[in-house]
């Protein structure tokens, strides 16, 4: 038969055998969907030339969806999860969300996420809600997308705090929905502190960047993924735009010496001479001084915190033009990156500019800079050593704008030390685990303790910069955080068996974490009890079918006592369980103490799994504040994936499409609830 078929009559019947079920068909759509859903690919990945040859090898016949395919059933299989997660919700009695706006070219976008935790006490995060948010951003308008959402998925009673950023608009939403209950996000207050603390950066500087910015922005605009990369010296994540070295910078690097000289070196010029001419002062300087050489008359002047930014923001300045000099030029980059790997041990992490939207980049800038303190001393003392430089650029290597004197490089180390722990504390509560108010507790402290440790060996920079540091730590912890907040994270700290060990070391916080916990649980006895009371009538009724219709179950006798019975000998009737009865709000606090403490091995979620039934109030008052987040990372985590999947498909996704994609992505943490 086959043979007398023509060519054409052939091709058609190959691609007829090669045809897939139906059914096979849509379960790999359904699989490039997930695919695509789960790694953020185009819409049109699986009709690409090399992807779909790939598709027909492992599946021949096999075609994959297109990207109208994708968008449709991306709209059904949106729509399906909202059902399933309204479902799922109804079955969690205490939701804490945060919430947060993003703003990228001019486009914003609203996230809320959620927060619960399963049976086994594990905290679950949610995407509830990702839309974009046209026009201003009012709190009405912020105010009205809450509550519409809430409503939605039927949640409105179950939310016990709503975390957000300091944004006047986004607070007085918040605070409209939650009166006196909203969190305030702790990595964004430690933003605050440092930048307004310190005054990294000028405030004419802010005033030439004509894009108003809201919420997010301020924080996490260049945040494109998530902060994995880890620091040479110590666990600190680095955020990806500065470990890539700021692309923008590096596609401007020259080749050449003459476009060098009249290029990106010179964007540097007018501020490296101005501070060139501030540093007479440093002229007469012994090399061998030690580290208590600028205790000078200057240093007195520290005292006062203007005086202080003035030295700070020229001393950050002339670190940014030299690490921007070095970095603009490809001779002196390649020569800086040859001279780091030939010390002993090498330098890993490459120079990198900071970015005024977050302070964190500034302190990466100076940690790396201070690391290269060799090197840098070595170009500006031999700028001649480096090949295929002009002497314009010899000369502007070593002059006195790019020389650090022991004076500068003390100062830069004490300013690298002062900014450590904050940089650490940022790391903490914006971790992928997204730690709640247990945590902050606990940071706060160690913040706070770091601020109020004076020493006399420290120099009079160190304290200047210490004072500035703590009086904005004053305003933003103590003054502007709400007293539930402060009371939250306290029974949060205590109900953590990690924590809590941290805590008992204080016991006047300790002795007021216990009365604080002591009221949670009588207002949350209060409730059961209510909830008690307007079931009361169906209770009574299933209880009274109950009693006619079972009849009371007889207790077993074992041999020996079928035996005494048999030989006319009374047998004493030996319950084989007991009935407990319900320990009071002391008693679950004490055995909680007792556990804590015999044990030191305890975890969070395993001791209140195996307790719960035993610790009824406490279970309680653990589900409703224990979870909530310690800030909204949640929501910039969500901010970043949006932006990264704009960046793949070159903003041609609608908001519609985006918002699916987001909300789909946390559809597999639905099985959690079950566990």
């Amino acid at each position: 038969m086959r043979d007398v078929m023509y060519s054409s009559q052939r091709e058609q019947r190959a691609k007829a055998s090669n045809q897939i079920k139906p059914e096979k068909k849509r379960e790999l759509h359904e699989a490039a969907l997930d695919c695509i859903i789960t790694d953020g690919r185009p819409f049109g990945d699986f009709r690409r030339l090399g992807m779909s040859k790939f598709l027909n090898v492992i599946c021949p016949g096999y075609r994959g969806p297109s990207r109208k395919t994708i968008r449709r059933r991306l709209g059904v299989a949106y729509h399906q999860y909202r059902q399933q997660l309204r479902a799922t919700l109804a079955h969690v009695n205490t939701i804490a969300i945060t919430v947060d706006i993003w703003t990228k070219n001019k486009k914003s976008f609203i996230c809320l996420t959620g927060h619960a935790f399963n049976k086994k006490y594990e905290s679950i995060p949610l995407v509830l809600g990702f839309r974009h948010f046209a026009g201003p951003h009012k709190s009405k308008s912020i105010k009205k997308y809450i509550l519409y959402e809430l409503k939605q998925l039927q949640i409105e009673d179950k939310i016990c705090a709503i975390v957000s950023d300091n944004g006047g608009d986004i607070k007085k939403a918040v605070n409209d929905i939650k009166p006196d209950q909203r969190i305030s996000c702790i990595a964004h207050n430690i933003n605050l502190v440092v930048k307004n603390g310190l005054g990294l950066w000028e405030k004419s500087e802010k005033k030439k960047k004509t894009i108003q910015r809201t919420t997010t922005d301020a924080f996490d605009d260049n945040s494109e993924s998530e902060n994995d990369t880890q620091s040479d010296s110590y666990a600190i994540e680095v955020p990806e735009e500065v470990e890539d070295e700021a692309m923008s910078d590096t596609e401007n690097s020259t080749d050449s010496e003459g476009e060098s000289d009249d290029g990106g070196g010179n964007m540097y010029d007018d501020e490296s001479n101005a501070d060139a001419e501030d540093e007479d002062e440093d002229e007469d300087e012994d090399e061998d001084d030690t580290a208590n050489v600028y205790a000078t008359d200057e240093d007195e002047q520290l005292l006062q915190p203007e005086n202080t930014h003035y030295l700070l923001i020229r001393l950050v300045k002339r670190i940014r033009a030299c690490v921007g000099n070095i970095r603009c030029t490809r001779a002196v980059s390649d020569y800086v990156k040859r001279e780091a790997k030939s010390i002993d041990p090498p330098i890993k992490a490459g120079l990198v500019t900071d970015l005024e939207i977050r302070w964190n980049t500034t302190f990466i800038m100076i940690d790396r800079f201070n690391t290269y303190r060799s090197i840098v001393d070595d170009i500006n003392s031999r700028p001649f050593k480096i090949a295929h430089i002009s002497s314009a650029q010899q000369i502007k290597l070593g002059s006195k704008a790019f020389e650090f004197t022991n004076n500068d490089w003390f100062r830069i180390t004490d300013l690298q030390t002062i900014l450590k722990p904050f940089m650490m504390a940022t790391t903490i509560v914006s971790a992928k685990s997204y730690p709640t108010l247990a945590a902050t507790y606990s940071v706060q402290y160690a913040l706070r303790h770091f601020l109020s440790e004076i020493s006399e060996d420290d120099s009079m920079w160190f304290k200047s910069l210490q004072s500035c540091l703590r009086e904005k730590f004053h305003l933003y912890f103590d003054e502007k955080i709400g007293q539930h907040q402060k009371n939250a994270s306290l029974i949060a700290a205590f109900l953590d068996p990690i924590e809590y060990y941290r805590l008992r070391k204080r016991p006047v916080e300790l002795e007021a974490a216990i009365l604080l916990l002591k009221v949670e649980m009588e207002q949350e006895a209060k409730r059961i009890a209510l909830k008690v009371r307007t079931s009361h009538s169906r209770i009574d009724i299933a209880c009274d079918l109950s009693s006619k219709t079972i009849p009371p179950k007889k207790e077993k006798q074992n041999n020996i006592d079928s035996l005494f019975s048999l030989c006319g000998i009374a047998v004493s009737s030996v319950p084989t369980s007991s009935i407990k009865k319900t320990w009071s709000i002391d008693e679950e606090i004490g055995f909680y103490i007792a556990s804590v403490n015999t044990d030191i091995q305890l975890k969070f979620a395993g001791f209140w799994f195996s307790q719960e039934k035993l610790l009824p109030l406490m279970s309680s008052v653990v589900r409703r504040i224990s979870i909530i987040p310690a800030s909204s990372v949640p929501c910039e985590s969500t901010f970043s994936v949006a932006g990264y999947i704009r960046r793949k498909e070159r903003c041609s996704l609608s908001p519609q499409a985006i918002r699916y994609s987001m909300v789909l992505k946390d559809r597999h943490k639905l099985s959690l609830f079950d566990h």
